[in-house]
């Protein structure tokens, strides 16, 4: 089952049913209790964010590239805004501080790496595209949805 940036796996493993997240491209699976709660809260943060913001969670895979400002992971001001994806591979995200400069050297890193390194950031990146996301000291300022289409 796929639900937010997770793909889980439900099976029964000498009774009871048992709850693995997915983990790694080939699709191994991650048993550990910690591992997987920790999918399950980002999935369902994803989830909740989305409901509050009246947008259809699409949620990227942990795998798909985020690219992100050198600066994004460490500062309290920040924006991040989803793009139209150019591939399967790329999420769409941009991770940037509020007040970068045009030539701030670039990274890519992946969904997991990002919410790794910033768990915070966990619950929004199943907004869609042409979402923006302003944080503000560390805390969340307004969630911008796409402009809805006209009837």
């Amino acid at each position: 089952m796929d639900f937010g940036s997770f793909r889980f796996v439900i099976r029964a493993r000498n009774q009871p049913l048992v709850i693995g997240a997915l983990f790694g491209p080939s699709g191994d699976a991650e048993w550990t209790s910690a591992f997987s709660s920790f999918a399950l809260d980002a999935t369902a943060g994803q989830i909740a964010v989305c409901n509050r913001a009246g947008c259809e969670p699409d949620a990227p895979g942990p795998f798909a590239f985020v690219v992100c400002s050198q600066r994004a992971l460490t500062c309290s001001d920040l924006d991040i805004e989803r793009c139209t994806r150019t591939s399967e591979e790329d999420s769409g995200w941009y991770l940037g501080v509020t007040l970068d400069q045009p030539r701030e050297p670039f990274e890519s890193l992946t969904v997991l790496g990002v919410i790794l390194r910033k768990p915070c950031l966990a619950p929004y990146l199943g907004l869609g595209t042409g979402c923006l996301v302003v944080f503000q000291d560390t805390r969340l300022l307004r969630i911008v949805p796409p402009p809805r289409p006209q009837p």
